[in-house]
């Protein structure tokens, strides 16, 4: 219920921030698909939604993965939509670099980084399914979850394993993630919109806030009560 009620309010924050002619990146996960099917209808003309993550794969709800949630969405505004060909995390750095070295992912993501808006939700490093859509998919095993804690992450933003005080931690793992980097976002203004709720989120909201990586935070009171 609560889960449904911030994907209403950040459905409202969007019909508030759309006009024509802008483009929009998005995320995957619970709270985006919240968002998305809570949104109405936009006639809106010459919008494109861009797909900024990579996919979380098979074993994932294709309702909260990346390429659905990007096809929902512009088909809720009347837009063009253009996917990010990838999976979230490759095998290795290299594979990860040469992946960003072709032409249509490079494509993608340039176009990403011009985005007006971007949608991103928030995520826990947790040994929880209901949580944590890293381990609930079998992307991340428990003794990878532990590793990435025992580092001090706390947060799973824009594919990437944040600590407590906001910085992206030095780990592979996020060397080997393809999606929009956090730090291009950052200097070239772009606007992020981060959308979580719930009590066991906070910390992770709390880490994302520290860094300087949110814009606007859509949430719920028993998140914000934890983090204030």
């Amino acid at each position: 219920q609560a889960l449904q009620m911030v994907g209403q309010m950040g459905a409202l924050f969007l019909e508030q921030e759309l006009h024509n002619e802008r483009v929009v990146g998005v995320g995957w996960g619970t709270s985006l698909h919240a968002l998305v099917n809570a949104l109405p209808n936009l006639n809106l003309s010459n919008i494109r939604v861009i797909q900024v993550i990579g996919a979380l794969g098979s074993k994932s709800d294709a309702r909260i993965d990346g390429p659905d949630l990007a096809a929902s969405l512009a088909g809720k505004l009347n837009a063009d939509h253009q996917f990010l060909h990838s999976p979230c995390f490759l095998d290795s750095s290299d594979a990860c670099l040469s992946l960003r070295s072709q032409k249509q992912i490079r494509d993608t993501l340039n176009l990403a980084y011009q985005a007006d808006l971007i949608l991103l939700g928030i995520g826990t490093i947790d040994v929880d399914p209901q949580f944590s859509s890293l381990y609930r998919t079998g992307l991340l095993s428990q003794a990878e979850i532990l590793k990435i804690q025992k580092k001090g992450g706390v947060s799973n933003f824009c594919g990437v394993m944040i600590g407590e005080n906001g910085e992206i931690l030095n780990m592979d793992i996020n060397r080997r993630v393809l999606a929009v980097d956090l730090n291009e976002l950052k200097k070239r203004k772009r606007r992020i919109i981060g959308v979580a709720s719930g009590k066991r989120k906070s910390g992770a909201i709390r880490a994302v806030l520290k860094g300087g990586w949110l814009d606007v935070l859509v949430t719920d009171q028993a998140a914000v009560n934890s983090i204030i």
